[in-house]
């Protein structure tokens, strides 16, 4: 299973480098012009991976490892930042002195389908991610080709 952070400024202006490459190869190969990018990456930072919710589809998926996913996140330093972003967008906490503060916060339960706190972390989530691909790959595609048609990196749960 793979367990993303929320901080991915590092990744980002690797990625970022990366693709820089490859768009000066296409240049040299050719490749004077560009339509259309689209990219698929299947990175995402989703809460659903690691909720009780996926622990009924993935046995190797242990309440502890989603311990420790979320505590991770929780007791990062920057968090601070992403917590109250969260409460912008109508998280509720409840109480911050327990150990898996976060992970309690984040309740998955398919019977009664989304709630609210998912709803918050999916929309502030999905602005990160948004962000961080826009770093990483439409910037340097628009810097190699500025009349550049159209791109579009895939990014879901809009909220």
């Amino acid at each position: 299973m793979n367990f993303t952070g929320l901080w991915w400024d590092h990744g980002a202006a690797q990625i970022a480098l990366d693709w820089k490459s490859t768009l000066a190869t296409l240049k040299k190969m050719g490749a004077t012009t560009i339509d259309f990018i689209t990219i698929d990456t299947e990175c995402d930072m989703d809460a659903f991976t690691v909720t009780s919710w996926q622990r009924e589809y993935n046995p190797t998926l242990t309440p502890e490892c989603s311990d420790q996913y979320f505590d991770s996140i929780q007791n990062d330093k920057r968090f601070p930042t992403v917590h109250a972003e969260l409460i912008r967008h109508g998280f509720v906490a409840g109480d911050t002195t327990k150990p898996h503060w976060l992970r309690d916060a984040l309740p998955w339960n398919a019977s009664n389908d989304f709630n609210n706190n998912l709803a918050a972390w999916q929309a502030v989530t999905r602005a990160m991610i948004s962000a961080y691909k826009t770093q990483a790959y439409f910037v340097p595609a628009l810097a190699a080709y500025p009349s550049l048609g159209s791109f579009y990196f895939y990014v879901c749960y809009i909220v």
